[in-house]
């Protein structure tokens, strides 16, 4: 048997009863955390290769927080001047039994005292935990929904997550405390990747309403006071930079622009910034971070050597499953 501990796995089952994977080992290989400027040019942040996900720059620039998987999948935090790598969560690889526990999507808050994350218990919830240690980790928010926080106000109050029931919508959490999250965006479609603008006035978020995830920015706080499309082709994870007047998202392998009229939220048209094999999240949480001036990217590559080369097929899965189960 083939168990992936972090639930990541690559198969399919035909109606005859065979089976086709890719093992963990192939599918999910060392990755590099680099940059890469506009132009597409890179240049690693660290030399060691680990399976990192969902970096997210700290708000000074000094720092970086990261979902590293070392057995379980944990919260991490890179300090870039002195190279230094510590670990902020630790996670119980026996909390569920044969269940693994995880926390991932690491966002700081604006003070860059603490960062936001959800566990794996078995539903995603929101917890937080000081940057130094110097607290435990809390809930912020427990339900028997997933939720994968995306982005904070300006003003540090608030916080927009994704929560999915079944479909994933777009909803609020003081992070004063003392008051329940208030919807922003539910509908029969799937909404995510919410990001505030560094003024406040707009949210950006990706919609399959049209049939495909698109990108567009909608007035805040008050949805109703107007919205734009903003990718034409597809696309997820928006990002702010240029103070307001650019956002950059990501479709496929492609990272785009686009200039943004801060006071109306009217976009110009996309443009292609670069393009590569860098790690996907899809549009409920975050797989790149981009400092705020917008010259730089902050991605996860995986190298093409380690791309999965052997598929392995079992013949006749069904009966062997039978006889192993008793059946």
């Amino acid at each position: 048997a083939h168990v992936v501990p972090d639930g990541r796995a690559a198969f399919a089952v035909s109606g005859n009863g065979a089976m086709v994977y890719v093992p963990d080992t192939l599918f999910n290989p060392p990755r590099l955390l680099v940059w890469v400027d506009r132009t597409g040019r890179e240049e690693p942040v660290m030399t060691e290769r680990g399976i990192y996900s969902s970096p997210a720059l700290s708000p000074d620039g000094r720092r970086i927080a990261l979902t590293l998987y070392r057995e379980t999948d944990d919260v991490w935090i890179y300090e870039l001047r002195r190279s230094l790598l510590t670990r902020l969560t630790r996670q119980d690889a026996s909390a569920f039994g044969p269940r693994w526990t995880s926390a991932f999507g690491p966002r700081w808050t604006r003070d860059g005292r603490r960062v936001i994350y959800h566990v794996e218990q078995p539903q995603f919830d929101l917890f937080w935990r000081a940057t130094d240690g110097s607290t435990s980790e809390q809930v912020l928010h427990s339900t028997a929904s997933d939720k994968h926080a995306t982005s904070i106000s300006p003003d540090g109050t608030m916080l927009a997550f994704t929560q999915t029931d079944p479909d994933a919508d777009i909803w609020l959490l003081s992070l004063d405390g003392g008051s329940e999250p208030t919807a922003f965006l539910t509908t029969p479609y799937n909404e995510g990747g919410a990001a505030f603008s560094p003024d406040g006035r707009w949210i950006a978020y990706s919609s399959d309403e049209s049939g495909r995830s698109e990108i567009y920015i909608q007035a805040y706080p008050n949805p109703e006071g107007g919205r734009n499309q903003v990718s034409t082709e597809g696309g997820v994870e928006p990002h702010w930079t240029r103070g307001g007047a650019e956002l950059v998202y990501r479709h496929r392998s492609r990272v785009l622009a686009v200039a943004i009229d801060p006071g109306s939220g009217e976009p110009g048209s996309p443009r292609v910034l670069f393009e590569g094999t860098y790690a996907w999240a899809g549009g409920n949480s975050h797989s790149y971070d981009v400092t705020p001036d917008g010259s730089r990217f902050l991605m996860v590559k995986t190298p093409p050597e380690s791309a999965p080369r052997q598929v392995y097929i079992v013949l006749n899965w069904l009966e062997e499953m039978k006889q192993r189960v008793g059946q």
